[in-house]
């Protein structure tokens, strides 16, 4: 009922004055509730509320998403064919902490040497890939998926925002 609704009202803003109080350290007399202006303001007004809204967790999901989808591309190249090629070059390798007789005795050492390498390595197998892309795709999904539920419930938000203004007017 009427008067129910009307108690109810009067405990929540008294809940919230002694948070207030709390945190302001100031106590609020009953008699200063009066004093509160509860002036009708205008929809008008909270248009620029509305304008621009940019929601930054919405921003958020969409660049990880966008990073989703890039780690899957590279986990495609990283499972693919390789070509490598590899230089070395060593020029009077000595051992200067054993001594110069123990050089001299076994052999004359590496005084010139270079190395060429070129390395082709085909994957054997797939399962590691594939369970790393499934992982990849799962955790895509799951951004999209909260990006849809945050987008409803701004959604939401904004609609009963509106309402609500409409409600006072």
């Amino acid at each position: 009922s009427q008067q129910e609704t009307v108690l109810k009202n009067k405990n929540l803003l008294r809940e919230r004055l002694i948070a207030l109080e709390n945190l302001i350290r100031i106590k609020i007399e009953k008699a200063h509730y009066q004093t509160v202006d509860w002036t009708y303001k205008e929809k008008e007004r909270f248009i620029p509320l509305f304008q621009g809204d940019t929601f930054l967790e919405l921003k958020q999901l969409e660049k990880l998403n966008k990073l989703n989808d890039l780690n899957i591309t590279l986990s495609k190249t990283d499972a693919d064919h390789s070509l490598n090629l590899g230089l070395s070059y060593a020029k009077n390798s000595v051992d200067t902490n054993k001594s110069e007789a123990f050089n001299n005795s076994f052999g004359s050492g590496v005084n010139d040497e270079a190395t060429v390498a070129l390395t082709y390595s085909i994957p054997i197998g797939n399962l590691k890939t594939d369970t790393l892309k499934k992982k990849l795709l799962a955790q895509r999904n799951k951004t999209k998926l909260s990006q849809m539920n945050l987008k409803a419930d701004l959604l939401v938000k904004i609609k009963v925002l509106n309402e609500n203004i409409e409600r006072y007017k």
